[in-house]
């Protein structure tokens, strides 16, 4: 190119055949742009006439606003004909009338009517704008039908009622007026902000349901002069979350503000500017000051740092925790006290160990000191210079004895995990002292807490059946199964693994006869499982109608094992039933 040229913005021809292609033509982007119209037309009443038709619903909508002097912008795209006032404060494209594209409407107002098909609204072919037969006093007369989205009149007017449950315009359907009501209902502060009102509710807020309630994740929500935008670009910093009570959720609604600029042409999304980050940081405050305001609260560290950020000064947490219980296989703690105010300085200590050191502590409990009580630590309150003084619990140090000679092994998670040494299966003793660090403190020695014995002692959370553990040679063969199906045993969803019963009835065979052949020897690991089996067959034989069971062995035994055994059931009708196994 060799001369100099000039450019600039145009719209080709082909965006206004492909028009139809910017809305999606659901009922609810149709009525949320009708009503939006409405409103700016200066309307104080909205009347929705439905009636079932055989291609859907006619719809017909009428407002007393002042009504429309060019037709032509209405099929004008992106030519909007409303003031000056309006373009500015709300950024008016002149395209939310094209919503209508793929379904036509008849339009009536200020004594004319024209009906616009889509090709008309494509440019496509010309409509007649002819004075109406019937002319309208005031307003506007829009009529249309749904087509084929299989939506009738009840669903229909669901669609309505959600659309206008905070539009500052009453509205009535078939004549009955609609509920409507006020963004601010419920809320507990409203703060005036550059033409915002952010309102902050306590525990539920408002998500333009008819029921009011919070339900699920809060990702934020503005009411832009009754339409709701919602998944707001950070929405989760329109919510502040405590560590224990009601959770405090900030709702934006919008006044008088040209800041706030939303993504044409739906407006179902907020453009992130300057604006709006001032916005949220706003929410925020106002959250915060809530919270204030209440003089208790229980916010994480990180949050409490954050609001003396944006000077909203607050005292420390009130530690909200929950008394200590180990871990279930589903790695829930369930049982303990729940929500109890801990004070600074009270004896305690806070534990979160993993499932296996869990049940090793709990072997400990005996021995605790009757004066410490022991609670779930909550990583929120971390960094509070009152929570960084209690002591927590980091792991253990064990001392295996066998045969006078002494191991020494610690098990501290990130400082040290446990090794058991190859081949130590058995103790003469095994004492644990219960290890615990206090943050707060610069040097961060390991210290303990309190001593004790244990029964047994597991290396790490393999499946049970593989484990590695020692066994105190004096423990309870029941109760050292019982812990370790308690610290390992974990359900799996495989097809081909069983149900849950079934695979807690497997792996608490596997353990005991493990247990039994370590403590007690081969043949007692035997005893024991035969004497199981038998105890099943006692509970079976409980609830039948067996009137004896008798179990003989009929050959000798063939390098320790019978050849087999004879079994003879009779009945209550005094018939037998025998068979060889």
């Amino acid at each position: 190119m060799s001369h100099i040229s000039r450019i600039s913005g145009a719209v080709g021809p082909k965006v206004l055949v492909k028009a139809d292609q910017l809305f999606n033509s659901s009922d609810e982007t149709i009525i949320a742009e009708l009503l939006q119209n409405c409103r700016r037309a200066g309307a104080t009443a909205v009347d929705i006439s439905l009636v079932p038709v055989e291609d859907g619903v006619a719809v017909t909508i009428r407002d007393n606003g002042k009504g429309i002097d060019d037709f032509q912008a209405l099929v004008t795209f992106g030519g909007s004909n409303w003031d000056e006032r309006t373009d500015v404060m709300e950024n008016a494209a002149g395209m939310g009338f094209y919503s209508l594209a793929t379904r036509g409407v008849t339009v009536r107002s200020a004594g004319f009517t024209v009906r616009l098909t889509k090709a008309v609204f494509l440019g496509q072919e010309d409509a007649p704008v002819v004075p109406d037969t019937d002319p309208v006093v005031s307003g506007t007369v829009l009529h249309y039908v749904t087509g084929g989205q299989g939506r009738g009149e009840a669903d229909l007017r669901q669609v309505i009622q959600n659309a206008v449950l905070y539009y500052p315009v009453a509205v009535t359907i078939n004549g009955v007026p609609v509920t409507q009501r006020s963004l601010s209902d419920g809320a507990i502060k409203t703060v005036h902000w550059r033409g915002c009102n952010i309102h902050v509710f306590k525990d539920k807020c408002p998500v333009g349901s008819t029921n009011g309630l919070w339900s699920g994740y809060f990702k934020g929500l503005i009411n832009y002069h009754g339409h709701l935008v919602r998944s707001l670009p950070d929405g989760q910093k329109f919510s502040v979350v405590q560590v224990h009570g009601s959770p405090l959720f900030a709702v934006i609604d919008v006044v008088d503000t040209a800041d706030l600029q939303l993504v044409l042409p739906t407006r179902d999304q907020v453009i992130r500017n300057a604006f709006y980050d001032e916005l949220t940081t706003e929410a925020r405050r106002a959250l915060f000051g809530v919270i204030a305001e209440a003089g208790r609260h229980s916010l994480s560290h990180n949050l409490w740092m954050e609001a003396q950020a944006l000077g909203i000064q607050l005292p420390e947490a009130t530690f909200f925790l929950n008394g200590w219980t180990p871990r279930d296989e589903d790695g829930s703690r369930w049982g303990g006290a729940r929500d109890v105010v801990v004070a600074a300085g009270a004896n305690i200590a806070v534990c979160d160990l993993e499932r296996v050191q869990d049940h090793v502590l709990s072997q400990l409990l005996e021995s605790k000191p009757a004066d410490l009580a022991l609670y779930t630590d909550e990583i929120g309150y971390h960094g509070y210079p009152s929570y960084d003084r209690f002591r927590h619990i980091v792991g253990f140090r064990h001392t295996i004895s066998v045969n006078e000679k002494k191991t020494e092994l610690l098990d501290c998670g990130d400082f040290d995990r446990m090794s058991l040494p190859a081949g130590l299966e058995v103790a003469d003793a095994i004492e644990t002292e219960v290890c615990v660090q206090v943050p707060a403190e610069v040097d961060g020695d390991i210290a303990t807490l309190w001593q004790g014995p244990v029964q047994v002692i597991i290396e790490d959370e393999e499946d049970i059946c593989d484990a590695s553990y020692v066994v105190r040679q004096t423990a309870d063969p029941g109760q050292v199964v019982d812990i370790l199906m308690d610290a390992l045993f974990s359900y799996s969803d495989d097809g081909d693994a069983g149900s849950h019963d079934e695979q807690r009835s497997g792996a608490y065979e596997d353990a005991r006869d493990k247990v039994m052949k370590r403590l007690r020897g081969q043949t007692e690991a035997d005893v024991s499982s035969l004497l199981a089996g038998l105890e099943e067959i006692r509970w079976r034989f409980r609830f039948s109608e067996f009137k004896s069971l008798n179990i003989r062995q009929v050959h000798a035994k063939t390098d320790g094992m019978p050849a087999s055994l004879r079994v003879e059931l009779r009945l209550a009708d005094g018939t037998k039933r025998a068979a060889a196994l």
